[in-house]
């Protein structure tokens, strides 16, 4: 998170527009777990009276990184005085569709965490807590086998390898992290038999 060098006054501002925000409403279905969410629509109607009220604004930003999006939020005060916060949604499909369904999943998860603003509890019937977890979205194929690569020289390659990505591709990678290492280390193992 990023701050201006004083944050005095958008502080006091975001406690009092806090204590009047009345939580977004789930309004929206997610077909694939059959599960109410708030959208980015319920997210600004709950918190644009009370932000506004106390000179708060929010503006969102969308790039592209690393076969997703980054997102940055900035909430700021009449005062001039600021936060900013940037998240990186991976793309599920390598598409327009994709990007932009990441895109508005990250200003949905970027507005609600630096406003403060939760969901309301409305019933969802019990999905949420019996919903299995999708399999985590694979790395990129040539991140993958350039990763493969590298863990199959060893520990040492795989790890100075590791030490040169982004945190967009080691997110990328974070499914396959523990497998890649067990290879580097038997890789190791290996050259200590002969």
């Amino acid at each position: 998170m990023k701050t201006s060098e004083q944050i005095n006054e958008i502080a006091a501002a975001l406690a009092k527009a806090q204590g009047a925000i009345k939580g977004a409403v789930k309004g929206s279905v997610n077909p694939a777990y059959r599960s109410k969410y708030a959208d980015l629509q319920a997210l600004f109607d709950a918190i644009r009276e009370p932000c506004a009220a106390n000179g708060l604004s929010v503006v969102q930003g969308i790039s592209s990184a690393d076969n997703g999006v980054e997102c940055c939020t900035m909430l700021m005060h009449s005062s001039g005085q600021w936060i900013s916060e940037i998240l990186f949604i991976p793309a599920d499909k390598h598409n327009a569709h994709g990007y932009a369904s990441a895109a508005t999943y990250a200003k949905r998860v970027s507005l609600a965490g630096i406003s403060g603003c939760a969901s309301t509890d409305q019933d969802d019937d019990g999905n949420a807590a019996v919903q299995t977890q999708p399999e985590p979205a694979k790395p990129p194929k040539e991140l993958l086998q350039k990763a493969t690569a590298e863990a199959a020289k060893g520990t040492a390659h795989y790890k100075a390898f590791y030490s040169m990505l982004t945190s967009a591709q080691r997110s990328h990678l974070m499914p396959e992290h523990e497998n890649l290492k067990k290879l580097a280390a038997s890789q190791a193992s290996k050259g200590d038999e002969a």
